[in-house]
């Protein structure tokens, strides 16, 4: 089988990843919406739309990269090779949004 080990890119990167994401869910309180043609930027309307729409998509994800993180630091004889897969299908969940939110605004 194979039997994949963590570089220290690899670490770092998932770190970055995370730090990238946790941020990102800030920004989206910042970052306005398309209403009938017209973007809206008033800061209550965007949290509020942002808090009905995204955000407990975006918690979910963000929190499941920091338990990965946690449970990686840990390194004992706990295999998390099936908790890493989850975590990597809910990012691949979140670069499909992304995509979705590019081609919504072309």
């Amino acid at each position: 089988a194979f039997n994949a080990q963590d570089t220290e890119f690899m670490i770092n990167m998932d770190w970055f990843i995370t730090c990238f994401w946790t941020l990102d869910i800030l920004c989206s309180f910042f970052t306005g919406f398309n209403v009938e043609g017209v973007v809206e930027l008033r800061p209550r309307a965007v949290a509020r739309q942002y808090a009905r729409t995204w955000l407990p998509f975006d918690c979910v994800v963000v929190l499941c990269d920091w338990c990965l993180l946690y449970l990686a630091s840990m390194k004992n004889s706990f295999d998390a090779v099936g908790v890493v897969r989850f975590g990597k299908t809910f990012r691949i969940a979140r670069i499909l949004r992304a995509i979705r939110i590019n081609v919504s605004t072309h």
